[in-house]
């Protein structure tokens, strides 16, 4: 039995110090990325409720303009999550929804990188008058 406390605390501490140098290396490039344009339509995705988050994937993936690598993204992160087997298993605490958290957000990063942010721009400014409408 104190092995697997052992094994827990470790895991723990791992996870810790794994997300605190991903919370610090995405701090700095956010603080050293000349590209505000990006920031700003990031951060007004961020406000987007969560339905609306799942609704701009949605028609990101239908959308023609995007590249078709880059629309295979969404599938992809999404079987990744489906999927029973994992880099690292979910039984184990905290690490084991680490690699999950990892993949959803280099997933997102890459379709914003990717896919044209005009076209971004467009859904979501329709999203965003859908919300206002809506109240």
């Amino acid at each position: 039995m104190p092995t697997l406390w052992l094994v827990v605390a470790i895991g723990a501490g791992v996870a810790v110090i794994v997300v605190a140098v991903l919370g610090l290396l995405a701090r700095r490039w956010w603080r050293t990325s000349q590209h505000s344009q990006s920031r700003l339509l990031v951060e007004r995705v961020i406000k987007l409720p969560l339905r609306m988050k799942g609704r701009l994937a949605w028609r990101l993936f239908r959308e023609r303009r995007i590249p078709l690598l880059a629309r295979a993204i969404i599938p992809a992160v999404v079987l990744h999550l489906a999927m029973p087997l994992d880099i690292i298993p979910d039984f184990i605490p905290v690490l084991g929804y680490l690699d999950d958290i990892f993949v959803v957000l280099v997933g997102v990063w890459a379709l914003m990188r990717f896919a044209p942010r005009a076209v971004v721009e467009e859904h979501v400014a329709a999203l965003e008058r859908e919300r206002e409408a809506t109240g």
